[in-house]
């Protein structure tokens, strides 16, 4: 059984309230160039909101870019506001293709 937060620690009931669990949201980013870092990834959806993580994925041997990456937002609705403004949007003559994450 999964730890949660919300559950009582070693039979002492937790003082503080329980947070919302899962408000942050994960999209998918597609389409890149691939000169393209990850801080430039943060950089490009920081200004929606507050940006916990930034992955580009990479071949594990050539170590070249392939073109796609992930980035976490902390709050779904600023998540949905970037994809909103950023899909479609051309980034070195590429349209950006964001949309949520799938669960794997």
């Amino acid at each position: 059984m999964p730890w949660d937060r919300c559950q009582q620690v070693r039979g002492v009931p937790r003082l503080a309230p329980c947070r919302k669990r899962n408000n942050f949201m994960k999209m998918y980013v597609g389409n890149l160039i691939y000169s393209m870092t990850e801080m430039e990834l943060r950089d490009l959806f920081s200004p929606f909101g507050e940006v916990l993580s930034s992955h580009i994925i990479t071949d594990q041997y050539t170590r070249q870019s392939k073109n796609m990456g992930y980035v976490v937002m902390a709050d779904r609705d600023e998540g949905k506001k970037a994809m909103k403004k950023l899909h479609g949007k051309e980034i070195n003559s590429r349209p950006l293709v964001v949309k949520k994450a799938k669960r794997r």
